[in-house]
């Protein structure tokens, strides 16, 4: 496995603990205070914050003679993260659309949706990245 497939792996372990943990905290706060507060329980999702920390922790290892990235790799990074930023545009477009929507013509859209929005597309971007580089390296990837 190389690094961006541990970098990968890691992005994809971390969205689901903060999606989890998220969630979890959302259910347990709706039988105690109730579902208007309960969404309070959504900032859990900061925990992606960690998905910064994976390409320090998965340092590139300093043995010279090994091929570390090749053409492969790099087609596969680019596609991987075509993807990713194709669903971001998708999500951000998708939510505008609902937003307006929702609100009506001649409606303002709610302040408080707009970080909702870009941290919901940089949730997306990662994640859709992640599986799409880990789905091109299952098809037929280097064994290691």
């Amino acid at each position: 496995m190389n690094r961006a497939q541990k970098i990968a792996c890691f992005n994809l372990f971390v969205a689901a603990l903060s999606i989890g943990v998220s969630c979890g905290a959302v259910v347990i706060l709706a039988l105690i205070v109730g579902l208007p507060k309960a969404w309070l329980g959504m900032s859990f999702m900061g925990i992606m914050g960690l998905m910064a920390l994976g390409p320090i922790i998965f340092q590139e290892e300093k043995d010279q003679d090994k091929v570390k990235f090749d053409e492969r790799d790099l087609l596969i990074q680019k596609r991987a993260s075509l993807t990713g930023y194709s669903a971001s545009y998708a999500f951000f477009v998708a939510f505008s659309m609902v937003a307006w929507s929702v609100v009506g013509k001649g409606g303002l859209v709610p302040r408080n949706l707009l970080p909702i929005m870009v941290c919901g597309g940089l949730f997306v971007l990662m994640v859709t990245q992640s599986i799409s580089l880990m789905v091109q390296y299952s098809r037929g990837g280097k064994k290691k």
